[in-house]
């Protein structure tokens, strides 16, 4: 039985960015020891959440 690493279990997004914009993620990953996959989905993450939130303040 083949084991998959969890990132093969994602699912992959190709997204064009301004730029700069990759430079500067790339500096803020290193800064933070992630990669730039990583830093961009807990961005992500964060930004959705707090859209959830504010888009319904009871929950």
């Amino acid at each position: 039985m083949t084991k998959h690493s969890p990132s093969q279990a994602m699912t992959k997004v190709q997204i064009r960015l301004p730029d700069g914009l990759r430079d500067d993620l790339k500096a803020l990953a290193i800064a933070r020891h992630r990669s730039i996959a990583n830093l961009a989905t807990m961005v992500l993450t964060e930004y959705v959440k707090s859209e959830k939130t504010a888009s319904n303040p009871t929950a």
